[in-house]
């Protein structure tokens, strides 16, 4: 098979499998990056495994390295080379045929090389989003929570080496997960389907019906255009009825909180749907945001995530996070592809290494995630400021995350000062706010000195009281009334020294 390399900076061929020979390359100073795109029929649907999500044609980043192409998070693990190239020399690569298991892909396939460039301009990465999502996958997990805690919170670590994925501390990871099986089981049983029945999404791709409610379908969030549907469909729900009702806005709230889409399913028997309305009235599965917790000056290969795995119990039934149990549960090492990409945390920023500015950091759980990542970048850049940590949870011998990580910062400087919470390790509870109050003397000094307040973790109870304890603790140190207090927070927040990631 021959392709020959055009000014485009293309190379297309039809191929009857995924080997290509004797490819000419351009001078090694424009190939920093190759891309591969494969185009393949809409009903090559991201439901198989073996096909990595093709989204109507997918495109995924190579890196040239010494010891060979290597795939975008190991997207394609058998890609080989063998060295760098001179510019007329040939290169003898493969793309591995594990890739033809579905037998649905038809050949010829037509695929494409092609360079970014084909100036000395410097490589710009890759963009990803929603629509071109990094196709990652996870290299390391380890459980953080210890025998005994209620919690299960784990720490991983997925693969970006070759993705030109690049990100900042402060920045989150988009994760576009999918269902859990035994749930879409359970909806199969109560619609009476097979699953092999086929559907469309809404940009009209051809899959099988397990595969929308495994990929495509929140099965988590029933909302009004479904219930509607129950109602229009089931001869026996009048109240449901009313609670659509505008005016009971409120009431609808309080009764969808902790139920699904199968709840309403089990509840409404005699609501018939055919599986293509069922996907029409069910809202798009939707990406979950995790804060990151590393640096990558300190891991160039990789990004952590710091996830407690959600699970609980409502109305009958054991209910699980989605994209949490999907890390957790559902995602093999090496193997599972996770669809990923960055949202820009801008609001969330250290100040720059060589600003003699201290910085107060409170994250309680997994709110210690972007300073973990912080203090990995202090350590690398050599910062200069002062840093002051609060971090909370349940108890120090089954919650203490990262221990070892904050003592070893403590000890080269990086880390300034550690106060914790465990609110089980004594008769009270005890958590970061009223640490915060009892620290007031020293916060208040370092607010003084400029310090910029970090805070990140629970929106609706966390945060709230941490907001309280800080201006108490001002009101209580600098002498202040409230409304005083009031005041100086809000000036904080107006030159951008009050910075919260809250969720």
């Amino acid at each position: 098979m021959q392709a020959d390399f055009h000014n485009s900076g293309k190379i297309c061929l039809s191929a009857t499998d995924f080997s290509l020979d004797s490819v000419p390359l351009p001078p090694q100073r424009h190939w920093h990056r190759l891309f591969v795109s494969i185009r393949a029929p809409p009903r090559c649907s991201r439901g198989n495994p073996s096909i990595f999500q093709w989204r109507g044609g997918m495109r995924c980043a190579l890196s040239l390295l010494p010891d060979g192409p290597r795939p975008a998070g190991g997207v394609f693990p058998g890609w080989h080379g063998t060295r760098p190239l001179s510019s007329g020399e040939s290169a003898a690569v493969s793309i591995p045929c594990s890739l033809t298991r579905c037998p649905d892909l038809p050949f010829p396939c037509p695929v494409s090389f092609f360079f970014p460039s084909m100036s000395d301009t410097p490589h710009t990465p890759p963009a990803f989003n929603l629509k071109n999502p990094c196709l990652a996958r996870m290299k390391r997990a380890v459980k953080l929570s210890g025998e005994g805690s209620p919690k299960d919170t784990r720490h991983f670590e997925i693969d970006l080496r070759g993705s030109g994925m690049t990100y900042e501390p402060g920045d989150s990871l988009a994760v576009l997960p999918t269902n859990c099986p035994e749930l879409v089981n359970d909806v199969l049983h109560a619609l009476g389907a097979t699953g092999d029945e086929p559907v469309k999404d809404a940009t009209q791709r051809e899959m099988t019906f397990r595969e929308a409610l495994t990929s495509i379908c929140n099965l988590a969030t029933p909302d009004k255009k479904f219930l509607n549907a129950i109602v229009e469909r089931s001869g026996n729900a009048p109240e449901l009825a009313k609670l659509l009702d505008p005016a009971r806005k409120d009431q609808l709230i309080q009764h969808l909180h902790g139920r699904e889409l199968i709840d309403f399913l089990h509840e409404f028997p005699d609501a018939k749907f055919q599986p293509q309305e069922f996907v029409s009235f069910c809202k798009r599965l939707l990406i979950r945001l995790y804060s990151i917790s590393s640096s990558l000056k300190a891991h160039p290969d990789s990004v952590h995530l710091t996830v407690a795995t959600v699970r609980y119990h409502t109305f009958g039934r054991d209910r699980k996070g989605v994209a949490s149990t999907f890390l957790a549960e559902r995602t093999v090492l090496n193997e599972t592809v996770i669809p990923t990409f960055i949202n820009a945390g801008k609001g969330f920023r250290l100040p720059s290494p060589d600003d003699d500015i201290p910085i107060i950091m409170c994250g309680p759980g997994t709110g210690i995630a972007p300073f973990r990542a912080f203090l990995q970048e202090r350590e690398a850049t050599q910062a200069k400021g002062k840093a002051w940590l609060f971090f909370g949870e349940i108890s120090a011998k089954t919650d203490f995350f990262y221990a070892e990580e904050w003592d070893q910062y403590l000890k080269k400087g990086v880390l300034t000062r550690l106060d914790t919470a465990f609110s089980r390790d004594q008769e009270k509870k005890i958590y970061v706010q009223h640490r915060m109050v009892e620290a007031a003397e020293e916060l208040w000094k370092w607010l003084e000195e400029g310090a910029i307040f970090y805070v990140c973790g629970d929106a609706s109870r966390m945060a709230a009281d941490v907001d309280d304890a800080l201006h108490t603790a001002i009101e209580k140190a600098g002498g202040k009334t409230r409304e005083e207090a009031v005041a100086y927070v809000e000036e904080m927040r107006k030159s951008k020294r009050y910075r919260r990631d809250v969720y």
